[in-house]
């Protein structure tokens, strides 16, 4: 198998209410041995959890360097409070300009029940 850049999701941070939106990070590393230009990372949720900016502009990211994409997320009113994996594919660039895609990785983001708090000021 030759080089080739390869990806890992190593931490999500951000929490979504029931019914909110919030900011999810998602950490990506390059674990592969090549460079990765012009890195998108394209975010697919399933239900209960959505998103209006399903892509993420990474810019380069050599071997063994992370990069951060971030990407409002939505959770219906009705989402069960739990671990959610959302499906991400890593598009980008090789060393030669091919446009390469990787393999689905699974982003955990939690969704929270809905406080009291939330449920009156709805910004959270």
């Amino acid at each position: 198998m030759k080089n080739q850049a390869d990806f890992e999701i190593v931490n999500t941070t951000g929490i979504i209410y029931a019914g909110g939106e919030g900011v999810v990070q998602i950490e990506i590393k390059n674990t592969g041995e090549e460079e990765a230009r012009n890195v998108k990372a394209i975010i697919n949720p399933s239900d209960p959890l959505s998103t209006t900016d399903s892509m993420a502009f990474l810019s380069t990211i050599a071997p063994g360097s992370t990069a951060v994409a971030k990407i409002k997320i939505k959770a219906d009113s009705a989402a069960v409070p739990k671990m959610y994996g959302i499906d991400t594919v890593v598009r980008y660039e090789n060393p030669d300009g091919d446009i390469v895609y990787s393999d689905t990785l699974q982003a955990p983001v939690e969704v929270k029940e809905s406080g009291l708090f939330q449920r009156l000021f709805g910004w959270i």
